[in-house]
């Protein structure tokens, strides 16, 4: 009985398969074809993947072929439907041109179709499986751009071919999209091929499609993807920061500032950043173009690359469009020019540098020299209550007579000082000039008072007025160990000043708080010094007395402490 059934059926078949003269070689998914050699009422042939061709038509993966879309450099698109007469997109993806990734890949757009369902803002994903050779999935067609009978799917490359996108369109389309790359990021995924024949139209929306180069954002991938004109430049050379989270972000946002640049002007992304000559500059138009220059920046350090920023300046530029330009927004465009051009020739300069390393040697050299000699020169700069001391004490040593006691007044007019009988004044340049050449010690030291007998090349004893850059601040904050070392240096080092010692109070003559030192000098001298610290610099009387004539030397230093007024 069993025999009796397959025979006929056998029969059948061979009838059926004679009508076939020959068949193809394989395809790219390595399954065979049958090809008739006349056209059979219902002659057809399964592969061995499901997928099979009649004489008219043509099925994949249980679905209807209507018509070819496209093919891409990793596998073909379909316009199908199913049973029922639904109609979808399918795209099949070859493993072998993919290479060793296309696990990650189909994982992504797995991951991917989880997330659209959850989001009107992305491409709804059907139906996700794989054979031996390919993997492949449905999603929403475009919306039909030609006839009944002559699918044409609408993109905006199809769009663009007739010219810039109408300004009533523009504002819509961009912020339709950048509302899709928003989501893609914020769910973790990066497109990595935004372009214009990637941009579909579904029921009057703009989608994000070809999602055969997603890829999650936490993966990482060694080859260079997407297309080189929509890729930032140091990606096409290699002189990128490497695949990343943040890399793949940016390069998403420099392909999106390309697609405002071809929406508003109507050329390729290659022609980037020319625009028609006969291009109306709307305020559409130029706020968008602003746009796609600062997404495209050559220099990285100067680009807009980052989401929430993008999202504030594409904000600002709705609100201008739709309610007008104010003065406001001119200033703050100027503004961000000035601000954007002093980044821009800081970064150039820094670059001409790095690669000039010689020359930024000697100009860092060069400015380190010139801002420590500025330093100095105003940190030994007399101010102006130096120069009036510096005249008063010329008056005084212009009065060779030490007979009678001199007086003059310095520092504003404030202070009044007493020279004793007996006494001569010089100033620092008689000083230089009596010691047979400058001394850096008296480097702040505007006048010495000397006994009038004792003066030819000798400092023994002698009186100094100093005013000093020590401010009011760092003398009342420093401690006294600091105070005694500080004060020892400048007298002439801590090995000749032995014993010094310092006691701070408020002298009452100038109402003025005064730090006091008593010590030795070198042997068989004592130094005594007041320190009237000031807002800007101090003021120091020291007096180097010898041993023997101790008292009298003293006496007279008090007597010229006590004419300070």
């Amino acid at each position: 009985m069993f025999a009796s059934r397959m025979v006929p059926l056998f029969r059948l078949w061979m009838s059926d398969f004679s009508q076939f003269a020959h068949f193809s070689s394989k395809t790219t998914d390595n399954s065979l074809i049958f090809l008739p050699k006349r056209q059979p009422i219902r002659s057809f042939f399964f592969q061995s993947n499901g997928n099979f061709m009649t004489a008219n038509t043509m099925h994949l993966y249980g679905l209807q072929v209507l018509t070819r879309c496209g093919s891409g450099a990793y596998g073909d698109v379909y316009y199908c439907q199913d049973a029922s007469g639904k109609r979808v997109a399918l795209k099949v993806i070859s493993k072998s041109k993919v290479g060793s990734g296309w696990e990650r890949e189909l994982k992504g757009i797995t991951n991917y179709r989880r997330l659209a369902e959850a989001s009107p803002l992305l491409l709804n994903i059907f139906h996700v499986g794989e054979d031996e050779s390919s993997f492949y999935y449905t999603m929403e067609p475009a919306d039909n751009a030609g006839t009944e009978k002559n699918y044409t799917p609408d993109t905006l490359a199809a769009r663009l071919a007739h010219g810039p996108l109408p300004s009533e369109k523009l504002l819509s389309t961009l912020k339709r999209l950048l509302e899709c790359i928003t989501a893609l990021h914020q769910a973790g995924f990066a497109h990595r091929d935004i372009k214009p024949e990637n941009i579909l139209f579904v029921n009057g929306e703009p989608k994000l499609a070809d999602l055969g180069l997603l890829s999650p954002l936490s993966g990482t991938l060694t080859q260079l993807a997407g297309t080189l004109d929509f890729l930032p430049p140091e990606e096409r050379t290699g002189e990128g920061t490497g695949d990343s989270h943040e890399s793949r972000q940016r390069n998403d946002l420099y392909a999106f500032g390309k697609i405002i640049y071809c929406c508003v002007s109507g050329r390729s992304a290659g022609d980037f950043p020319t625009l028609p000559p006969d291009l109306p500059l709307t305020v559409t138009n130029k706020y968008f173009f602003r746009l796609a220059l600062r997404l495209c920046e050559r220099e990285p350090s100067l680009r807009l690359n980052r989401m929430d920023i993008l999202q504030r300046e594409f904000d600002q530029a709705e609100k201008t469009i739709l309610y007008g330009e104010t003065i406001k927004d001119k200033a703050r465009f100027f503004g961000k020019q000035v601000v954007l051009l002093v980044k821009s020739v800081g970064w150039r300069g820094f670059q001409f540098l790095r690669r000039h390393y010689a020359v930024t040697a000697i100009v860092l050299f060069v400015l380190v020299a010139g801002a420590s000699s500025l330093a100095r020169h105003f940190h030994d700069r007399p101010d102006q209550a130096s120069l009036e001391l510096a005249k008063a004490l010329r008056q005084s040593q212009e009065n060779d007579d030490a007979s009678s006691d001199q007086s003059f007044t310095f520092y504003q007019g404030i202070y009044s000082l007493n020279i004793p009988s007996g006494w001569q004044c010089f100033g620092r340049e008689a000083l230089h000039e009596m010691l047979g050449g400058p001394i850096k010690k008296i480097q702040y030291t505007y006048g010495v008072v000397i006994p009038d007998d004792r003066g030819s090349g000798n400092l023994s004893p002698h009186f100094e007025i100093d005013v000093l850059p020590w401010r009011k601040e760092k003398v009342e904050q420093s401690p006294d160990a600091e105070l005694i070392e500080l004060l020892s240096k400048y007298i002439g080092g801590t090995e000749t000043v032995k014993g010094l010692s310092l006691k701070r109070y408020h002298y009452p003559r100038l109402n003025l708080d005064t730090v006091m030192f008593v010590g030795d000098h070198r042997p068989a001298h004592v130094i005594a010094a007041y320190l009237f610290p000031q807002e800007d610099h101090s003021l120091l009387l020291t007096g180097f007395m010898l041993s023997e004539s101790y008292e009298e030397d003293m006496r007279d230093f008090l007597v010229m402490m006590d004419s300070l007024v």
